[in-house]
């Protein structure tokens, strides 16, 4: 009769690791299974972690509850802690137990029993802890038979406990991955080996009903229900990648959609295996974060650069930029008409290696330096053939820079030379206008003095008249 019952008891605790809705109703259950073969009165279960630095009593019945009053404490060198470095079960009377206590081989904690049967509890060769019962005032009150009970219970009570501990582990685990695959702002899904969906998470269906209209369901074909739906660069995109994370290899790519009001919707998306323990895989999990407005952020920059880029290429002048030390970090194409030099030339070298008079250089930096900036200062600046070319700068410190400058210089020897022919057009016009007064002043004088004789005699021709004759 009693072998039976252990055998029933033994099959029985085997069933509460899958009955048992948690721990502390393991706990429970395991004492009453116990108690109908062998006396509960006072027991307890004390488990150690992996690194046997804590002990845990997660479950004691005692007639004296402050015994146990810890439910945890460090791991020391307690009854507890004697069977777990034991390995075997132990049978101890009080004479036996403070004689350990004497020897320093267990410290007492609260009051020492008449009677101890414990069994370390056993998992292979791990053992994760002890479970014990006790009585505090009858030494005979466990048969010699009980030990032998308690420990062959104990491997099942051991295998039930950690098997329950993994199933909440699991469960807390799972939870706290559903947490992280419901509330975050990506959206989650997964997809197995034939193209259909078997998983994702709210934000994923918000999306998908967002570009189709409807919502998603567990089992559907996506390239039927999602990816057909796509234009053909975007779909490509979509089936190269999910192809490649198949055959194991991670993926990572931006895409363009559009929803079903036809607004560009941009994702970055990821794509991974799930690798099973043998290394296998039969999913591939996908994470996507929606960069539209990021996308068209970047997208307006670049086609701000691509407008500045186009502009600083066109310019005529030469723009350039100096870091602290004088050494010209941007300068535009357009030093290749004006001076001569390949942009890769210039770039490196001190602005100061191109002014043609060295007096210049001193006074430009000074004026710069007094004044934060400057314009139309005129100088000369060498050209890659040597020759000198005239040029008016406008410069001045930039922001972040202590004496770094920016500027544009503009080539005026065109201008210049302009100017020089017009100088000497005005001097040529100047010079023909005072001969021709000379000249005009010369012939005045040379024609008023005969045409005043001329004109006397007339005079006096008049005054002497007397026939028609005279008068023609």
């Amino acid at each position: 009769i009693r072998a039976e019952r252990l055998q029933k008891v033994y099959y029985s605790i085997a069933n509460l690791a899958i009955s048992a809705k948690d721990l502390p109703s393991l706990y429970g259950a395991i004492h009453r299974e116990l108690s109908k073969i062998i006396e509960t009165s006072n027991l307890f279960i004390a488990l150690c972690d992996e690194g046997r630095t804590q002990l845990q009593f997660v479950y004691h019945v005692d007639q004296y509850p402050h015994q146990h009053a810890q439910s945890a404490r460090p791991y020391s060198s307690g009854v507890s802690e004697y069977i777990i470095e034991g390995g075997r079960p132990r049978s101890l009377t009080r004479a036996d137990l403070q004689q350990l206590v004497r020897n320093g081989d267990i410290t007492a904690f609260g009051l020492v029993p008449e009677v101890l049967l414990a069994s370390p509890l056993s998992i292979g060769d791990r053992i994760i802890g002890a479970i014990a019962v006790q009585d505090y005032q009858r030494a005979d009150a466990y048969e010699p038979g009980d030990l032998d009970v308690l420990h062959f219970i104990s491997n099942q009570i051991a295998l039930a406990i950690e098997r329950k501990r993994n199933e909440e582990q699991i469960s807390k685990q799972n939870a706290r991955l559903n947490a992280i695959f419901e509330s975050g702002s990506h959206l989650m899904w997964t997809v197995d080996m034939r193209g259909r969906l078997a998983s994702f998470n709210r934000n994923y269906a918000a999306f998908f009903r967002r570009r189709n209209g409807v919502f998603p369901t567990r089992n559907i074909n996506l390239r039927e229900a999602d990816l057909a739906r796509l234009e053909q660069e975007a779909r490509d995109l979509f089936l190269r990648h999910y192809e490649a994370a198949a055959k194991g290899d991670p993926q990572r790519f931006e895409v363009r959609m559009r929803d079903a009001r036809g607004q560009d919707l941009w994702t970055d998306v990821h794509l991974n295996p799930i690798y099973q323990g043998d290394g296998s895989f039969e999913e591939i999990s996908a994470i996507a974060h929606d960069i539209t407005e990021q996308k068209n952020a970047q997208l307006a920059l670049e086609a701000q650069e691509e407008k500045f880029r186009s502009i600083f290429e066109s310019f005529q002048d030469i723009y350039y930029r100096t870091d602290d030390e004088g050494i010209i970090t941007i300068v535009s194409p357009s030093v290749r008409e004006v001076l001569g030099y390949d942009p890769s030339e210039v770039v490196g070298r001190p602005v100061f290696d191109f002014y043609f008079d060295p007096a210049d250089v001193a006074g430009l930096a000074d004026e710069i330096r007094r004044l934060g900036g400057l314009r139309n200062y005129e100088t000369r600046m060498r050209h890659h053939d040597g020759h000198p070319v005239n040029v008016l700068i406008s410069a001045r410190v930039w922001a972040g820079a202590v004496h770094g400058t920016e500027g544009i210089a503009r080539d005026v020897t065109e201008m210049r030379q302009i100017e020089d022919d017009l100088r000497l057009a005005k001097e040529e016009a100047e010079a023909a206008l005072e001969a021709k007064t000379q000249f005009l002043a010369n012939m005045s004088h040379e024609l008023r003095t005969p045409m005043n004789g001329i004109i006397g005699m007339i005079d006096l021709l008049d005054q002497t008249v007397d026939t028609e004759e005279q008068v023609e």
